[in-house]
């Protein structure tokens, strides 16, 4: 399969920017099942940027649905541009070179985050801008996109984690966990009595964690050392949770 990368914009790519192109199964629930095939690409050059992959036929479920989509990363793997939309593709079928739009990637420098504490004691922090909103846990960055719902402030991934705000009342579902009824955090809005723990804290768990740790930070200490970067398919698996 052949195709081509173009970007928004006249920015320059630096000049050790590579680019990664991943073909990936659907679920029937429409996240991903599984990453097919991946291509990486350097020494860009100027737009449009020419890619092609090889997949072996075996691996291909002819009752599969398939997408493709990529992301342009500078020197230190931070993402610059991504597709919003993977694009739908027919692995078996012959068909014209695939053109992928990519949009630039929101600095978080430019985003205002806040502070949540869910009823279940769950942290988080998340910022909205247009058509995105970013969830923060830790090391964590999850990118949402709006849903097509069009009731607005309802945002989701590929992987079904979603933030909803709809109602003035936020929830949100990570790793197909509800935590609902999250409100602004502040250490002063905890009564003076110090941060609260988030459901499966490791102060509660026997669990040693580096002193620049926080709670309030990551979340859930499950969610350390899992990255999801915008769109990317690449999740480093959780690890097991503590018994």
């Amino acid at each position: 399969m052949t195709g081509n990368l173009t970007y928004s914009g006249d920015r320059t790519l630096p000049k050790s920017a590579t680019a990664r192109v991943s073909m990936f199964e659907h679920r029937e629930d429409g996240g991903d099942k599984r990453i097919v095939a991946e291509r990486s690409l350097h020494e860009l050059g100027k737009k449009p940027i020419e890619f092609d992959i090889d997949v072996a036929r075996d691996l291909i479920d002819p009752e599969g649905r398939y997408g493709l989509r990529a992301e342009i990363l500078d020197t230190e793997g931070n993402i610059l541009w991504q597709t919003r939309d993977a694009a739908t593709i027919k692995p078996l079928e012959k068909r014209d070179a695939v053109s992928l739009q990519l949009k630039p990637v929101l600095k978080e420098s430019s985003l205002e985050f806040k502070k949540y504490q869910c009823d279940d004691g769950f942290l988080l922090s998340a910022a909205e801008r247009d058509d995105r909103a970013i969830v923060k846990l830790g090391n964590r960055r999850l990118v949402l996109k709006e849903s097509a719902s069009g009731s607005g402030g309802r945002y989701t991934d590929e992987h079904n984690n979603s933030l909803d705000n709809s109602n003035d009342q936020m929830a949100v579902v990570i790793d197909d966990e509800k935590h609902a009824d999250c409100k602004p955090f502040t250490e002063t809005a905890a009564g003076g009595q110090g941060k609260p723990h988030a459901v499966g804290d490791p102060a509660n768990s026997g669990i040693t964690v580096p002193p620049e740790a926080s709670a309030a930070d990551n979340g859930k200490p499950e969610n350390k050392g899992a990255v999801v970067t915008g769109n990317d398919t690449d999740v480093t698996q959780k690890p097991q949770k503590a018994n």
